[in-house]
């Protein structure tokens, strides 16, 4: 082998280590992005559960005219849960603020009762459980195909 092919083959090879570690340094990365995304996903899947839970345990348990300690206590569950849940979606502008937006106002509005009486408050839970459930599937479906798209960089 003349010296110019042996230059040329130890600069492709080079060529090609730089490139190979560059692309598998880009891979882990995403792959590590996508580990956190999808626990981000888990983790606000599971709060909302939860609080649909604890709100129907307060509700139900103001209808049945709780004493008002165990109340604020119940209460105070759902606020914690619902503060987790607000300081996971983006407050910044971007394309679907408007839709997280809608979901952070369904999470609130089923606290609100307005002074409904003792009998409708698990009408008015059900109806606002309904609706946090159809928005929270939109926007976990979204978070998943993002999670799911592979970009390079």
């Amino acid at each position: 082998m003349s010296m110019g092919t042996s230059i040329l083959v130890a600069l492709i090879s080079f060529v090609a280590g730089v490139t190979v570690s560059v692309v598998a340094g880009r891979l882990s990365q995403r792959l590590k992005v996508s580990e956190f995304r999808q626990a981000w996903i888990n983790s606000l899947r599971e709060d909302i559960a939860s609080y649909l839970g604890i709100t129907q345990r307060w509700f139900h348990a103001a209808k049945m005219e709780e004493e008002p300690g165990k109340l604020f206590a119940m209460g105070n569950e759902a606020s914690v849960i619902l503060y987790r849940i607000k300081m996971r979606i983006n407050p910044n502008e971007n394309k679907h603020k408007r839709e997280d937006d809608e979901f952070i106002a369904s999470l609130e509005r089923i606290q609100t009762t307005g002074g409904l009486p003792a009998v409708g408050l698990e009408t008015h839970w059900a109806t606002a459980a309904a609706e946090i459930t159809l928005l929270a599937r939109k926007l976990l479906k979204r978070e998943w195909d993002i999670t799911k798209q592979f970009r390079w960089w």
